[in-house]
This record gives structure tokens, sequence and C-alpha cells, in this order.
């Protein structure tokens, strides 16, 4: 497996931070060097596996609160693009404080020149990217995840949306059977568009006639209009043509 790293050095890589280039170039680990980190994103990109991430910071020195801030702040802003990253920092003065500073915002480890020198960097980056690879897979996981539980609750929505519809439809009349008119009209017998409250008039087909009250012509007179019979509810029509009696 090739091992493959960007180091983001915005001062070059002279002194002890060369001898470091050196010695992972001759233990099969190719390195990038790069001064500032959009152009580490574009290299990262280019590769399947995640390259570890090293951060040239020996210029931060030890037991300063203020150099510990710049860090941490440092590890941020790389992490902010390259989310996947294990920022690996190298420094040439780490005291605790700086390491645990550095952990903290989110470093993977810690190559201190003056202390330990390079002889453990490529154990260092070879660990960094198997859990940079692990971790790319995990946040895919996580991404398919999400992606699927957004499906289900647009399924879900979707779902109670035809339930509320169907209740709705369920405190409904409903359509008229075949071979009977409905349309709702005001007191002065004029035709109201859907959804406006009125009175219920039907108008029956030859099979249903309804032709007049048994014995009362006056009633007949007042509820049959022009073929259409004036019932006494009031009610609306819905925009497909169901009937909701009532107000």
């Amino acid at each position: 497996m090739e091992l493959t790293a960007i180091l983001i050095a915005p001062k070059g890589v002279a002194g002890p931070l060369g001898d470091l280039m050196e010695r992972l170039g001759s233990v099969g680990v190719q390195v990038s060097i790069v001064d500032e980190v959009a152009t580490a994103v574009e290299i990262s990109r280019r590769h399947a596996r995640p390259p570890a991430v090293l951060l040239d910071l020996r210029e931060v020195g030890a037991g300063e609160v203020e150099d510990q801030q710049i860090a941490a702040e440092t590890i941020r802003k790389t992490l902010a693009k390259l989310p996947s990253a294990l920022p690996i920092v190298v420094t040439s003065e780490a005291d605790p404080m700086l390491i645990v500073s550095c952990i903290r915002a989110g470093a993977g480890d810690v190559i201190d020149l003056q202390l330990e020198g390079t002889a453990a960097a490529r154990a260092v980056v070879h660990r960094i990217c198997d859990r940079q690879a692990e971790r790319q897979a995990e946040l895919a996981m996580m991404g398919s995840q999400r992606d699927m539980i957004e499906d289900l609750l647009k399924d879900l929505i979707r779902t109670e949306r035809r339930s509320i519809d169907l209740e709705e439809k369920l405190g409904s009349v409903g359509k008229p059977i075949p071979g009977v008119s409905l349309k709702i009209v005001d007191a002065d017998g004029k035709e109201l568009p859907a959804g406006m409250v009125g009175t219920i008039c039907l108008k029956t087909g030859p099979a249903t006639p309804f032709v007049e009250y048994w014995e009362d012509p006056g009633l007949t007179s007042r509820h049959l209009q022009d073929g259409w019979f004036l019932t006494p509810a009031r009610g609306r029509l819905d925009d497909e043509g169901v009937l909701w009696i009532g107000e």
C-alpha cells in the first residue's frame, strides 16, 4: 500500500523539516509540499485514500498560551477545509500543554523534531492514513444513512398527507351518483364557485326523475326551478366535486 502525505509549510522546508521530508521519502512515503491549505485540498481530492496532512508549526513556541491558541486555530482552519483529515503537527519544542491543545483542536498526532527526531515519522504517517481511511468510510456511511432517513421521512410525510386527505374525504357526503348533478347557489339562485357555501341543488336524470311533491304544487314551485331541486340543506362543493354538508 502506497503511503502519501501533504506537508503544509508556508515558510519552506529548510533545516530539520527538510530532514523529515528526506526521511519520509527514503521509507516510501510520497510527500507533496504546499504553502497553503487550498492547494492541499486540491491534491487530496486526487487520492481515493486521504493522504496524511502535516502542519508545520515549528514557530509556535512552548509554554505560551497565545502560541497554544495559534496552534489550535491553525488546526481548526485546516479541518474546516479538510474535514476527514487528522492533521499531524510538526513542532520543534513542544511541551505537554501545546500537545494537549493540538489534540483537543483535532490533531491526530504530533511529531516533535527536537524531542524525537524523524525515526518514528513513517509509523505516524501510516497510522494516521489508516485512521483517516476508517473515518472517511464512517463519514460516507453516515451520509448514506442520512440520505436514507431523509427519504424515509419524506415517504412518511407523503403517507401522512394522504391519510389526512382521506380522513377529510370521509367527513364528506361524497360525489353524486351517475345521473345526478349537483350545484350550490346563493339566495338569488346564482351558482357559486367551489368552496363557497350555499343552498344545495340537484338535478336528476331520466332514470331517477324528480317530478313534484305529492299533491303540493306550492311546495313544488318553491323547490323545483328549471329542472333543479332546491333542497333545504346548505353545503359546498370542493374542487373535486365532493359535497360537504353544513356551513
